[in-house]
């Protein structure tokens, strides 16, 4: 799906998140789910708070998280 930055901007809301392809395309992430117990020992090991960090992709090589409030993602290996 291709969409012009500007009404990318316009169109988040909340529960959207939308992450820009290396080749340009941008695509919606889905909606990310709370990480198990296991997955918050993980995601701490990064210096990261897990109850602020939703699970949006799980990959065999990274994981993808996104923000619970401020919707900013990153990208971790996976374990």
């Amino acid at each position: 799906m291709k969409l012009n930055p500007i009404v990318m901007l316009n169109s988040i809301n909340y529960k959207t998140h939308f992450v820009l392809s290396l080749d340009g395309e941008v695509n919606r992430l889905k909606r990310g789910r709370k990480p198990s117990v296991a997955e918050c020992k993980y995601i701490k090991s990064f210096s990261l708070n897990p109850m602020n960090w939703l699970i949006s992709k799980k990959m065999s090589d990274k994981w993808l998280i996104v923000h619970r409030d401020t919707g900013s993602t990153r990208v971790i290996p996976a374990p």
